[in-house]
């Protein structure tokens, strides 16, 4: 089994809100702001994408994961004025990023 654990932003943005997380189109579990978990995968290609309210979303993320292996991944809202961001760049309202 593998593993990604991800780190979300403690923000005021969508502070009340928890946020889909789905791997290769299926929901596999939400997070909470300022929380940290973890979600176990099969090894392989995988697609990760946060989404909240089903209408604003990340950017999505491929990662090739080997038998074992934990990828953490941090996920935090976009700079700028959340309205405006919802509106005309609901795509990218949330950002999902490898860390290193």
């Amino acid at each position: 089994m593998s593993s990604i654990t991800i780190i979300r932003s403690k923000e005021f943005k969508s502070s009340i809100r928890s946020i889909v997380i789905e791997v290769n189109g299926r929901e596999i579990g939400a997070i909470k702001n300022g929380e940290t978990r973890k979600y176990d995968l099969e090894p392989g290609n995988n697609y990760i994408k946060a989404t909240l309210d089903r209408i604003c979303t990340s950017n999505p993320i491929e990662l090739e994961l080997q038998q074992g292996q934990n990828e953490v991944l941090k996920l935090s809202h976009k700079k700028g004025i959340a309205i405006l961001n919802m509106i005309f760049d609901a795509k990218n309202y949330l950002v999902l990023e490898k860390l290193h």
